[in-house]
């Protein structure tokens, strides 16, 4: 019997840890702000090194808090002193030990900023594109330096390959996703058994595009069809004043509640029964997932990848977009049957465990980047 010569299978070493430089703007509760704390702090959690590039903002002690550290440089907020604020970063991270391998833009609101800071450190520049652009919106790439794009949704990428011309090659649908435990339902949904007034919320910020107005004019209509319904509006922006004034106007000041915005708004949720996103245009879905992540049904604008994160009928309702009557209607079907929504709101969480984990996101966007630096 021959003996076996054949050398044992050595394993493969595991990749050597990354160091992602993220660029972000104002620190402010919004989406983008909640997507840039789970990403990081998952990446991080895989054993990479992170920093966070932005101008500041009030959530910076969020951001202490989860243990992420930032470099604040005022200047990348001010667009004729961007460059030399670029330049600052640059300087700072040379005092550190912390060499970055790649920058990473999270939004195109930042892409001219990131990518001034990779063109000034010479790193290589991701970006990611959660949101429907505008036509007039031009993206700016560093060429040289430009090694990957994710899109947010199949229909992002579609666009950004027809509509901008990019090479499909450089392009990878990765969703957002949230941490389910995070915001774990904390047992105090409504009995239906017993009666109670429902509250339904809308978190967001205020603006044109948002839909906050068509959430007040749906309030309206299901005041006046007689149903006992409080409403709650959370969040600031440029629209914020003018929707004060439709609620006076409409007199449904004792009926809608403005409650200030909070990136931390676990106990907010907790408090709502129903949550809206009638917004016109195609966004990061944060809140949608972070509703559903609380156990909450949800009523949502068919806008883009929509129809990918709500479920209609099973973990609450799609409607036509600035369709008020349809949004009143989805409205009432929910809060006059208590024991639905609690069952949508049950499918709702185990739809965001399945498929909108940030772990599984923050695995993939890292196999991105060690895909597109090894090519």
């Amino acid at each position: 019997m021959k003996a076996d010569t054949s050398k044992p299978e050595t394993a493969k070493p595991e990749p050597a840890p990354m160091n992602v430089l993220f660029q972000v703007g104002s620190l402010e509760p919004r989406s983008t702000t909640s997507h840039t704390l789970y990403l990081a702090r998952q990446i991080q959690d895989l054993g990479h090194g992170v920093r966070i590039v932005t101008p500041g903002g009030p959530l910076e002690p969020e951001f202490a808090r989860w243990k992420l550290e930032l470099v604040v440089e005022p200047r990348l907020g001010m667009t004729l002193r961007a460059r030399s604020g670029a330049a600052r970063v640059a300087r700072a991270l040379d005092r550190t030990r912390f060499k970055p391998d790649l920058m990473h833009a999270l939004s195109p609101d930042v892409d001219a900023v990131g990518a001034l800071v990779a063109e000034t450190c010479r790193l290589p520049f991701f970006l990611s594109v959660h949101t429907a652009l505008r036509r007039h919106h031009a993206l700016h790439l560093p060429r040289p330096l430009l090694r990957g794009i994710i899109a947010g949704s199949q229909e992002i990428r579609e666009n950004l390959v027809n509509q901008r011309r990019l090479p499909r090659n450089l392009l990878r649908v990765i969703s957002t996703g949230v941490d389910a435990k995070y915001f774990r339902p904390d047992g105090r949904l409504r009995d239906p058994r017993h009666s109670f007034i429902p509250v339904v919320g809308m978190v967001g910020r205020f603006e044109l595009h948002k839909g906050a107005a068509d959430f007040i004019r749906a309030a309206k209509i299901v005041v006046e069809q007689g149903h006992d319904v409080h409403f709650l509006l959370s969040g600031e922006g440029p629209e914020a004043e003018h929707l004060r004034e439709m609620v006076l106007e409409m007199r449904l000041e004792s009926r809608i509640t403005f409650a200030p915005a909070s990136r931390d708004y676990r106990s907010l949720l907790g408090a709502i029964d129903v949550f809206v996103r009638p917004g016109t245009r195609e966004g990061l879905g944060i809140s949608l997932l972070e509703a559903m992540a609380s156990g909450k049904p949800v009523i949502a604008s068919g806008v883009g990848s929509i129809f990918s994160i709500v479920k209609d009928g099973e973990t609450g309702y799609v409607v036509p977009k600035a369709d008020v009557a349809k949004l009143a209607l989805a409205v009432t079907r929910l809060v006059t049957n208590p024991a639905r929504a609690m069952e949508m709101g049950r499918r709702a969480r185990k739809l965001v465990e399945k498929d909108f984990e940030i772990a599984d996101k923050s695995r993939q966007t890292v196999a991105f980047y060690r895909e597109k630096l090894d090519g």
